[in-house]
């Protein structure tokens, strides 16, 4: 981070410091840039005469418009694809041309043109043009075809990669040009190219399709496509076309945003081309007079999308279970295939296993003698590369870092498989690190919280390129409370300010304890009723006061017997160190004491530290600090102790999977660092007599409700009770059991004859 241009920017726009970083984030090296950010002038994109081709193209739609020509619009089944035929069409219909369009079917035919459709399309319409949108950039044969075989003409409009051989025709794709901004989406380049035909008042009618089309392509929310994303959605918001308001009102949405369009409206869309001939999109486009026609055609499409997501859940579902005998260490990208799955879900599949698994995948489905796959990865991972490293193989192959499709035949699978996980092992293992978030943001530095509330909407639309900013804050004695009773959410209130947690309430306890903690959360506006208030939404919260030994989840070992049914293996800390070396994935390592997590960090520089634990099917290999017993651990296939539990019996109450191998080093130092808030018999004798009165009058008192109690009576604190109250448990004074508290009465056992007491104090 560049401090001094923060502070720069800050002064000189007087703004915010976390807003001044998230410009420099972006990348913004100057006033002029920042001030275009802020207040962007949407009636001002890249030059048009900066892109080469642009004229040509733009020439020849001339003079078919001029002519009144038959023109076919060949367009893309995906979101992009078809609001960029959609605008071109209605563009092309509002000046007098003879226009149609043809959506290729994404099961039959794929991606880009074919020389059937062509035929099809040259014995249906017997066209004069033919405009590609969102496609053709790589169809050198095809246009060929045309020009020998079927005697039309053909303009290519593009924003895909080229190879280094193009189509001989007009060609607009903005990453041919050395200027002009080149991240247009197809959506983008067609409604560019509508303004340099109809003018720029004559575009604006078209900003409302070209912002969802950006959106989602997930191509970078900067420069022109913010501009396009904020005039479109103003448009959506303000006079909205038929189509977006029935979608709003079947959404119940009150008003549309980036985030609804990229997880709501665009999967949607989305889902017709996934599942049917997606033309049927374009009908709830064209028909935008027709409340009737539109409202049935929403119907339908929210029933596609229901279907779509039942299609995805049953092929993940059957990934997911053949997953459980998957060899990680061999192929650490996941590389499935099955038969006759639908293929217009596979991405979305690879997708949600990506997310599950934090392993790049690829989901493949069989047809005959040839498999078709989509691959999807994590951020530290190029899959483009891993395959292309298989290339001499494969009969298709297209995509990006993130995402890819492929075409194989079947007995080149497992070929394919060992390839592209060989490339993995040499380019990744081992060098994959933590990245450290850019977007992250230390709320402390806020100076004015309302000021900021409104900088921050100036950043929007958020979306790739401008990620929404994630504050950070450490916390201490915070007072959470549950939403209402028995919710499993948390709420912070102060003021017009509040934090809520949504299934935070079995970490409540932790969450308020004097336990320094780190907390992630984003900010937005809200209202309830006529009250607007500021709400920060919690992501994720660890704990880091590796001086504060968390007393509870290190004593709540004692209180088991010695031994465990997964006979765990005492072995010496340098063995366990060469567990993570020749183990890739799945080993936890747990400490208890602030001593053994530094020196476990600095001895397993390579292995990820944190105080929680990824929620992975394949997870990473860990070392984690202050382990919960409510933890579920049944993925990882070895546990490793470098502080042993006070009782091995402490590991049978754990999310295990019954094959779990589990080792522990002999070592009690999280006791001796518990030695300092260890009370003398009086002390414990005083707490005893208040815990016993308040557990009479309400036995299901949870153990941090039961310690405020105390607190307000007696001067302690929250580990100076906890030890207590773990003494008195293996003592045999007080019980807890079904949830709840029970004294023992009339037992007599003095604290010498406490393990745990003299344990901690240094005496066994």
């Amino acid at each position: 981070m560049d401090n001094k241009l923060v502070e720069f920017f800050s002064e000189k726009l007087n703004i915010e410091r976390i807003t001044a970083q998230c410009l420099v984030n972006c990348g913004f090296t100057t006033i002029e840039e920042c001030e275009d950010f802020l207040s962007p002038n949407l009636d001002l994109l890249s030059d048009l005469n900066d892109y080469k081709g642009y004229k040509g193209v733009k020439e020849r739609i001339q003079q078919a418009i001029d002519n009144k020509e038959t023109v076919v619009i060949y367009g893309d089944y995906d979101c992009d694809g078809l609001c960029a035929t959609a605008m071109l069409y209605s563009f092309l219909i509002s000046k007098g041309v003879n226009a149609n369009y043809y959506i290729p079917d994404r099961h039959s035919e794929g991606y880009g043109m074919n020389e059937n459709a062509l035929e099809e399309i040259a014995e249906e319409y017997f066209p004069d043009l033919l405009i590609t949108v969102d496609c053709g950039i790589t169809s050198v044969d095809e246009v060929l075809y045309i020009q020998e075989a079927l005697g039309f003409d053909v303009v290519i409009t593009d924003h895909h990669s080229p190879k280094e051989i193009l189509p001989d025709c007009p060609i607009f794709n903005p990453h041919l040009s050395d200027k002009g901004f080149a991240n247009l989406c197809g959506a983008g380049v067609v409604l560019r190219l509508i303004e340099g035909l109809g003018g720029k008042e004559e575009s604006f009618k078209y900003y409302d399709l070209a912002a969802v089309a950006t959106i989602a392509d997930i191509v970078p929310l900067v420069e022109d496509n913010r501009k396009i994303v904020i005039r479109g959605l103003n448009l959506i918001n303000s006079k909205p076309r038929a189509a977006f308001k029935e979608l709003k009102n079947s959404l119940k949405l009150s008003k549309i945003s980036s985030i609804d369009v990229a997880f709501r409206i665009a999967p949607r869309i989305n889902a017709v081309g996934r599942m049917e001939n997606a033309t049927k999109v374009l009908d709830l486009f064209k028909y935008d007079e027709d409340p009737f026609v539109i409202s049935s055609l929403i119907e339908d499409i929210n029933e596609i999308n229901t279907k779509r997501q039942n299609q995805t859940k049953l092929i993940y579902d059957s990934v997911d279970e053949s997953l459980k005998k998957y060899n990680f260490e061999k192929y650490p990208i996941i590389v499935v295939k099955g038969e006759k799955w639908d293929e217009g879900v596979l991405g979305i599949v690879a997708a949600k296993i990506v997310n599950t698994y934090n392993r790049p995948a690829i989901v493949f489905t069989q047809n005959g003698d040839v498999l078709k796959g989509s691959g999807r990865s994590i951020p530290e991972v190029n899959i483009f590369e891993c395959v292309n490293s298989a290339n001499e193989i494969l009969d298709k192959f297209g995509g990006h870092p993130q995402a890819c499709g492929i075409t194989i035949k079947k007995d080149l699978f497992e070929d394919f498989k060992l390839r592209i996980n060989e490339y993995y092992k040499e380019a990744y293992i081992g060098k994959i690190i933590e990245q450290q978030e850019t977007n992250l943001y230390n709320f402390r530095e806020i100076k004015n919280l309302n000021k900021l509330m409104l900088e921050l909407n100036k950043l929007q639309p958020f979306g790739e390129g401008n990620e929404k900013p994630v504050f950070y804050d450490k916390i201490q004695n915070i007072n959470f409370k549950q939403l209402k009773m028995n919710s499993p959410h948390i709420l912070y209130k102060k003021g017009n300010f509040q934090m809520v947690g949504f299934y935070y309430a079995n970490k409540l306890s932790f969450i308020n304890s004097d336990i320094v903690k780190s907390i992630f959360f984003t900010l937005e506006e809200a209202e309830y009723g006529n009250t607007s208030y500021i709400q920060a939404q919690i992501s994720d919260i660890k704990s880091e006061d590796y001086d504060h030994i968390n007393a509870e989840n290190y004593l709540n070992t004692s209180l088991y017997e010695d031994k465990s049914i997964f006979y765990p293996k005492k072995i010496s800390f340098e063995e366990a160190i060469n567990i993570s070396k020749e183990c890739l994935y799945g080993c936890a390592y747990i400490c208890f004491s602030k001593d053994t997590y530094l020196k476990a960090i600095e001895n397993m520089p390579q292995v990820k530290h944190l105080s929680y634990f990824l929620d992975s099917r394949c997870p990473d290999n860990i070392i984690a600090y202050s382990l919960n017993n409510l933890e579920n651990l049944s993925n990882y296939k070895k546990l490793i102790f470098l502080d042993r539990p006070i009782s091995l019996g402490y590991i049978d109450m754990l999310l295990l999977d019954k094959d779990c191998e589990v080792y522990y080093v002999e070592n009690y130092a999280p006791a001796n660092e518990l030695k300092d808030y260890l009370l003398d018999y009086s002390s414990l004798g005083k707490i005893y007599i208040q815990a016993v009165e308040t557990i009479r009058k309400n036995p299901y008192i949870e153990l941090y409700l039961l310690y405020i109690d105390i607190e307000k009576r007696l001067n302690v604190n929250y580990n100076n009770f906890v030890i207590a109250m773990f003494v008195f448990l293996d003592l045999g004074l007080i019980k807890y059991e079904d949830n709840k508290f029970k004294i023992i009465p009339n037992v007599k056992n003095p604290i010498s004859n406490s393990k745990l007491y003299k344990l901690i104090k240094g005496d066994e």
